[in-house]
């Protein structure tokens, strides 16, 4: 439910970086059962379909980028599949850690050192 309804009324994120801070706040506000499932014997499904939201989130996202146009389908999915293994894998890590940390923190300050150490970095904050 949580991913159809950000598809259909979440409408653009303007951002890559938009859309990762999206996901640390909706992972935060399901913390709880995040932690619950990814404890329990039910982990693996869980991750699947975690990585499967991911995905979907994702595509949306980078269908609706103007520029995204220009690259080839096989482009285009290479940088979902990249965008999808680096948000999971954050959010693998979080839970590892029984989500200690800030996630939405965290996402924004990763982005904030890529623009540091990368002029070329094209998913720039709004600040």
């Amino acid at each position: 439910k949580w991913v159809e309804d950000v598809i259909e009324n979440r409408g653009t994120f303007g951002s890559t970086e938009k859309v990762l801070v999206y996901i640390a706040e909706e992972c935060t506000k399901r913390k709880k059962a995040f932690l619950h499932l990814y404890h329990s014997v039910q982990r693996d499904i869980f991750l699947n379909k975690f990585s499967q939201m991911q995905y979907a989130i994702l595509t949306a996202y980078a269908d609706s980028v103007e520029q995204n146009r220009a690259l080839s389908a096989k482009e285009k999915e290479a940088l979902i599949r990249y965008y999808k293994c680096v948000s999971v894998g954050i959010v693998t890590d979080w839970l590892d850690h029984n989500a200690a940390y800030d996630l939405k923190d965290f996402y924004e300050e990763l982005c904030v050192v890529f623009q540091k150490t990368d002029p070329a970095f094209p998913y720039r904050t709004d600040q």
